[in-house]
């Protein structure tokens, strides 16, 4: 189990809501970039503060990208991971059902 996996687990396990929203599959690409997120963050040792310190933006907003109060977008995943300097980068696939590309 990855860090993402067992923060997600934690939380689930405090709030009732969170696990119906985890499982949403309209919700899945947001959760994606938040696991993804969250998981950076923890690799690297940091605290919300520490990390925010690192990517030059205040602790209450990266608090909100990971908790979902506010919408992670390509850009500003994209402007963090280039801040932390790690060599971390965005990879963004499109999956489709077999069925769909065959109509």
């Amino acid at each position: 189990m990855n860090f993402a996996e067992q923060y997600a687990k934690k939380r689930a396990e405090k709030d009732p809501d969170f696990e119906k929203i985890w499982n949403d599959p309209e919700e899945q690409i947001n959760f994606q970039l938040r696991k993804e997120l969250i998981a950076l963050r923890l690799q690297l040792g940091l605290t919300q503060q520490q990390f925010a310190e690192l990517v030059g933006v205040a602790q209450p907003l990266i608090s909100r990208l990971e908790n979902g109060s506010q919408n992670i977008t390509v850009e500003k995943l994209q402007r963090i991971l280039v801040r932390t300097q790690t060599g971390a980068r965005l990879k963004i696939e499109i999956e489709h059902d077999d069925l769909i590309a065959n109509k």
